[in-house]
């Protein structure tokens, strides 16, 4: 399927080609539905040593005989950062929050806290 718009005009034509293709051929023996267990964790382990790039983990893998593609990939760390980081939307409820939970100093000099906070409805900082 093809959009192309006109630049002359506010008109759009729409290409639609009805080839039978097989998108199993340019997958390689991938598993398009699901990914083998061992296969996230090596997936997970990857981006966790400092490896984000998606071609990149695909060689990693590659190199382990494991194969995904970068959907897969790119879904999978998605789910992993929401599950173990939380959602990336701060809301001003999320930072009282977050600011209240960690007020206190931590006898690890290692752990975070805030010193000072200051809300005041209508407050916005330059």
């Amino acid at each position: 399927m093809y959009l192309f718009m006109h630049s002359e005009s506010q008109k759009c034509t729409l290409f639609i080609s009805d080839d039978q293709h097989n998108h199993e051929e340019s997958f390689s023996g991938v598993d398009v539905q699901r990914l083998k267990r061992e296969v996230k964790d090596r997936i997970i382990s990857i981006y966790e040593n400092k490896t984000k790039q998606t071609n990149a983990i695909i060689e990693k893998l590659n190199q382990v005989g494991m194969k995904a593609t970068s959907n897969q990939i790119y879904n999978l760390i998605q789910r992993y950062k929401t599950t173990n980081y939380g959602e990336r939307k701060m809301t001003l409820e999320k930072l009282k929050k977050y600011c209240a939970e960690h007020e206190d100093v931590p006898e690890d000099m290692d752990k975070v806290y805030v010193a000072d906070t200051f809300f005041e409805a209508g407050f916005i900082p330059t």
